[in-house]
């Protein structure tokens, strides 16, 4: 179809025409037409086109690499964000546009009474469009500002609550962390003590809450951008410029005054954090500050980035409830060329099916986002990063922390347990992007991995009942970690012998600590011990590499004794499908993360998905 027409309909600038409402269509000449002919070839167009990309996300969820969720062509979206003026709302705006472009959806800023007409329109046009569902989005550092709770209270009356979802707000989101985290990594604090500087509150309780939320964003910021000053928050007040407000700033103001030099520390620095008041360039609640602060008191200015990381919450909040394929990121070590086409080898027919993308490395956080990237390119709006390491919790910790996850939803996330490497200082920045992601894998003890063990066992034995088979697995320097290899390699062993029926003669294992030169001998020299031993008993020892894939040191470290050694996990029919596992897994875990809800809000809504 020739696009020589613009079709326009009164859609809130979304693209998407009113049912019921006539249209108008312009030539290229700006001549005005009257839908019909080429502008109605347009629409059906258009309709195709979206039937289209329909057809794709229920061909992924037929596949099953597909986040279930609601049909986006019935979703409705409102944002909700707290009324700034002119200069702040353009920000907000600009960010909304991105989300209203491609979805139904409607922005709303809370204000007062006042509001409750504009609130009843932009119901009025979501349902026009056809939403089935509401989720509202809220566009505030804290779920306990008196903008966002007027407006929770308006829009249980005006819409009751059956039909509505609440998203988490952008302060519950690892974005405003990084958001505020950017502005500090530009930023030389010295080790001046920080007043961080938050607005909007009316009453003491929300100040309490708000600083409560604020504090959290503004300790986590720092710990992101590595740095390590004392930190005081304050919340200045919001609200209509009336008797109370005059108060309220006045004991702002004379707060500051006598917290302006820490004890101990000097002379504190005041560090704006806030989605506030911003008329223009001058007037407006960091300007107000630095005019209005005590004199020795050092305001400090910072890289406006609201809109970039605002923008992306949008749209990531939009696609946690949506149903949305879902693309794997291949995390694996990484070698020489033949090493790494094994492995894409292993995945190959998987990757027909489903999108995946390579990051051999070990967890390095650019080649990860590299591979999150070409995943998005590839219209992917939910990831799995799957790590394909020996143990469970190899670069979980550092990978949970890259993807957000230890902020969005740490009761998910596995504590620290050591067995990771050391985090450098400051951490890396975290992923930007509008997708979902999460991470499994480590091979561990999984029932997959001991089952393709056994097949290259008992594919080397001649007569099992003679023969020895020898787990051997990388393990780790410390003694304690190490400790942790032994357990896995206990379990994977105990399965082996399950599934073998009790076939083989004995079943034993050991680590090679192979990059500590100072421990490897003992534990080469016990595994020769133990082919040593197979021999006098006429056996022959099966040595398996309880390894991601190939061989490992073995032939290296046991030089010319008699025994058969094996390969590890890839390729083989069983790792593709441990791969795919792990998908599955992941899927479930970000259908568990629409069920974490910000603190502050409506537990009446948990669970609605």
């Amino acid at each position: 179809v020739p696009l020589l027409f613009r079709i326009e309909a009164p859609c809130a600038g979304n693209g998407r025409p009113l049912p019921g409402k006539g249209t108008k269509s312009r030539d290229s000449g700006g001549r005005s037409l009257r839908a019909g002919g080429w502008a109605a070839t347009l629409v059906l167009a258009a309709f195709l086109l979206t039937a289209c990309v329909s057809e794709a996300t229920n061909k992924a969820c037929a596949k099953q690499n597909c986040v279930g969720g609601i049909n986006p062509e019935k979703a409705g979206f409102l944002v909700v964000a707290p009324d700034r003026g002119y200069a702040g709302n353009q920000k907000t705006r600009m960010a909304f546009k991105a989300l209203n472009d491609k979805y139904n959806a409607e922005l709303l800023f809370a204000t007062d009474e006042r509001m409750r007409p504009y609130l009843k329109e932009a119901l009025k046009n979501l349902n026009r469009r056809n939403a089935k569902q509401i989720i509202v989005l809220p566009l505030f550092l804290s779920t306990s500002h008196p903008g966002l709770a007027m407006f929770r209270s308006m829009l249980l009356e005006e819409a009751g609550s059956e039909d509505t979802i609440y998203a988490r707000a952008f302060g519950g989101s690892y974005l405003s962390v990084e958001m505020f985290a950017d502005r500090l990594r530009e930023i030389d604090l010295g080790d001046n003590p920080i007043i961080i500087a938050g607005y909007g509150a009316t009453t003491k309780e929300s100040q309490t809450l708000m600083q409560r939320d604020v504090h959290r964003i503004a300790e986590q910021s720092m710990e992101s951008a590595g740095k390590k000053n004392l930190v005081i928050t304050y919340i200045w007040p919001g609200g209509k410029h009336d008797e109370t407000r005059e108060a309220q700033e006045k004991a702002a103001w004379d707060w500051i005054k006598k917290n302006a030099k820490h004890p101990k520390n000097g002379t504190r620095l005041l560090l704006p954090f806030h989605l506030g008041t911003e008329l223009d360039g001058m007037m407006n609640f960091n300007a107000a500050l630095g005019y209005r602060k005590p004199e020795g008191l050092q305001l400090i200015d910072y890289k406006d980035n609201e809109v970039d990381f605002t923008t992306l919450w949008m749209q990531r909040e939009a696609n946690r409830y949506l149903a949305t394929s879902v693309g794997i990121v291949f995390n694996a070590h990484g070698s020489d060329f033949h090493w790494n086409q094994t492995m894409r080898d292993a995945v190959a027919d998987l990757a027909k099916d489903i999108p995946i993308e390579f990051a051999f490395s070990m967890a390095d956080p650019d080649d990860l986002r590299k591979a999150v990237k070409r995943l998005e390119k590839r219209g992917v709006g939910a990831i799995v990063i799957v790590r394909v390491f020996g143990m469970q919790t190899s670069f979980r910790h550092a990978t949970e922390r890259l993807i957000g996850l230890d902020i969005d939803a740490p009761e998910l996330c596995l504590p620290d347990d050591g067995n990771s490497m050391r985090m450098p200082d400051p951490p890396p920045e975290r992923l930007r992007t509008t997708s979902l992601v999460v991470t499994e894998g480590g091979l561990g003890d999984s029932p997959l991995f001991a089952k393709a063990l056994y097949e290259r066992a008992i594919e080397l034995s001649s007569a099992p009942s003679d023969d020895t088979v020898i787990l051997v697995a990388h393990g780790k320097g410390s003694d304690e970690a190490n400790e942790q290899w032994l357990k896995v390699l206990e379990s994977l062993s105990r399965q082996i012998n399950e599934l073998s029926d009790g076939k083989f003669k004995t079943i034993q294992y050991q680590t090679w600590q192979e990059d500590w030169e100072d421990k490897r001998g003992t534990r080469i020299n016990a595994v020769k011990q133990m082919v040593k031993e197979t021999q006098a008993g006429n056996g022959t020892a099966i040595i398996i590499p309880a390894r991601t894939t190939g061989e490992g040191p073995t032939k290296k470290f046991l030089g010319e004794m008699n025994y058969k050694s094996g390969s590890g996990f890839a390729p083989h029919p069983l790792f593709s499908k441990w791969v795919k596992q792990q998908m599955e897994i992941g899927i479930e875990t970000l259908k568990q993360t629409r069920h974490v809800w910000y603190p502050a809000l409506d537990q009446t809504q948990k669970g609605k998905l």
